[in-house]
């Protein structure tokens, strides 16, 4: 018996065992040492992060519609008390009550709002607190199959990534739901490993937090489950796994389920209608389905600017596919099952939802590199063969750090010019106090002293043709201002080496209506044909292209 201890402690201290061996193995958190070595990486973590995400934040990136979509559930429940969108009228009824299962970043956002007041910066705010979480969640959920320097190596590579930068820069949900969904397989992993019920309990109870973060929770709940199987079998021990799993996510969902009975009872609001402009509808077309994949992929790959990050990316899953780790398992579970529901599912093409995968795709370049680095230093390595391995173990790590670092910096010279508050400014400075104002939603955050109307379509463009169902809703509102900009304001410009091009047909029927009596006349039908638009400013501006501020006047 002592022999047996005395054979087992080399393979505890070994750092080569976490990163080979099964999952219970790798889960083990009594290494020596271990305890110090996380709390001194998550400390480098946490500057790493802060560094690169809070420099100029309220201008990289530039503003669009979604952000101020998103603060004004965050606002109306901050200071209304009501989980509402008050800008966008009846639509779907979330003018009463806002039930879509992503409230998660509302919560949030109402309390930084009550704490520190509403701002764009605020908002962004929290959102670079949310990846911080994020990022202490990747490296706690790798550190269940790798030693801390490659948990912590994959994290930096994490925060580096260009798709993170984005995305924990900006007000959307899409980092909320990524927090949730690497601390649910951080906690279902350890839950599975060491068998404990109570931790896989923890991870339903976050997995179902995170069903309400964003819809697309789904696509990590789904690859997640065979994985109880693939480690424990089809024995009794995987149902009892699945069982605690299932029960904390239901217990975490009920309050959600609680509050969309009640605003349907007492609001009038439909919760499929709602979330039916997310998942794909019977009879949509497949063929359509596909080519918005590929698109959605390549946006999210960003080639070819990106191309050697994806070389050695495939690379690692290639070298990964010969040694049956877990964490190359649990992450092409993750990546094979985001490509395959993704067109049978979600209906909405964004490319920044796939940074669910970014934690992932770091992993596999981070353990490639330390697989790469220990074969050279192994016992019987020759010279040239070791000088060959380390290089390629080095080249991986520092081509995957210089292709995301390049475009992030290009991204914050690119948009050096960009100022949101500034446009703002100008624009009230136009506007009496206490007027209605109708004009693309993207301003509302700037504006939100303002009674304020907008639609999600291009009407706040093309003003010279009004359908009859806006119409109804502009008479009822009656706008004494309009704000027009010749770009839709949709996208966030990417990673590419252009400046954002200004939306063709926007700018082609903004520069009609100057040409026609819409200027004077800002609609040739019903309500509006009396209303005149009196120019008070015309201006250019780096992020949404020419602005004109109207008063309008019978």
């Amino acid at each position: 018996m002592a022999g047996s201890e005395g054979q087992a402690k080399p393979a505890v201290r070994s750092e080569e065992r976490p990163e080979q061996g099964s999952v219970v193995a790798c889960a083990r958190a009594d290494l020596p040492g271990a305890a110090r070595n996380t709390l001194l990486w998550l400390l480098v973590l946490t500057i790493l992060h802060v560094g690169l995400a809070c420099p100029r934040l309220a201008r990289v990136p530039r503003v669009v519609m979604d952000e101020s979509w998103e603060a004004t559930t965050g606002w109306s429940l901050a200071f209304e008390g009501r989980l509402r969108n008050p800008v966008i009228l009846n639509r779907d009824g979330i003018d009463r009550a806002f039930i879509q299962p992503r409230v998660t970043q509302s919560l949030v956002l109402a309390g930084v709002y009550r704490l520190l007041g509403f701002s764009l910066i605020d908002g962004r705010l929290a959102s670079v607190l949310a990846g911080l979480v994020a990022t202490w969640g990747v490296f706690c959920l790798l550190r269940a199959w790798a030693a801390p320097g490659v948990a912590g190596l994959a994290a930096v590579l994490f925060i580096a990534d260009s798709q993170v930068f984005l995305t924990t820069r900006v007000v959307r949900p899409e980092i909320y739901q990524l927090c949730a969904s690497v601390w649910m397989l951080a906690l279902l992993a350890r839950g599975v490993a060491r068998g404990r019920l109570r931790t896989c309990f923890a991870a339903g109870l976050v997995g179902g937090i995170g069903c309400y973060t964003h819809p697309n929770m789904v696509l990590v709940i789904l690859p997640a489950l065979p994985m109880i199987f693939w480690h424990l079998g089809l024995r009794r021990r995987a149902w009892t796994v699945l069982a605690s799993y299932g029960l904390g996510g239901i217990v975490a969902v009920l309050p959600f389920a609680a509050w969309v009975a009640y605003a349907q009872a007492h609001s009038a609001v439909s919760f499929f209608a709602q979330l039916g402009s997310w998942y794909v509808q019977p009879g949509e077309d497949a063929g359509h389905a596909l080519v918005k994949e590929y698109y959605r992929w390549w946006d999210y790959l960003r080639l070819p600017y990106r191309g050697p990050w994806v070389l050695v990316v495939i690379a690692s899953v290639v070298a990964g596919l010969f040694r049956r780790n877990p964490l190359h398992v649990w992450g092409l579970a993750q990546v094979v099952g985001h490509a395959v529901l993704f067109p049978l599912l979600i209906r909405k093409g964004s490319p920044y939802y796939l940074v669910a995968l970014s934690p992932w795709l770091a992993a596999f370049v981070a353990l490639w590199a330390s697989q790469l680095w220990r074969a050279a230093v192994a016992t019987g390595a020759g010279p040239l063969r070791r000088r060959g391995l380390q290089s390629v173990a080095i080249g991986s790590i520092a081509l995957t750090l210089a292709v995301h670092m390049a475009g992030n910096l290009y991204v914050l010279h690119r948009h050096r010019e960009a100022d949101y508050d500034g446009v703002c400014r100008r624009i009230a400075a136009q506007i009496e106090p206490g007027s209605r104002v109708y004009g693309n939603l993207v301003f509302w955050t700037g504006l939100h002293d303002y009674p304020y109307l907008s639609e999600l379509a291009e009407w706040t463009v093309r003003l010279d043709e009004i359908p009859e169902w806006l119409l109804a809703r502009l008479q009822a509102f009656d706008p004494q201002y309009m704000i027009r900009s010749s770009d839709l304001c949709w996208s966030l410009g990417g990673l590419g080496p252009r400046r954002m091009e200004i939306n063709r047909d926007a700018q082609r029927s903004f520069d009609e209506f100057d040409r026609s009596e819409a200027r004077q006349n800002v609609c040739k039908d019903s309500y509006l044909r009396r209303r005149r638009a009196v120019l008070l400013d015309s201006f250019e501006t780096y992020d949404f292209g020419t602005i004109e501020v109207y008063r309008l006047r019978w």
